[in-house]
């Protein structure tokens, strides 16, 4: 596996989670972008 982290920083199993988790990140941004969010202005 590569990655731009330091060594010591993550391990493997560490890495792939974080990975993994760019998934919850990206719908985040998305649901920004979109008229997901149910915001007001106050």
């Amino acid at each position: 596996m590569r990655s731009n982290v330091a060594p010591g920083l993550l391990d493997a199993a560490e890495t792939v989670h974080a990975y993994k988790n760019l998934s919850r990140i990206e719908y985040a941004f998305r649901s920004l972008k979109t008229i997901d969010l149910k915001v007001r202005p106050i």
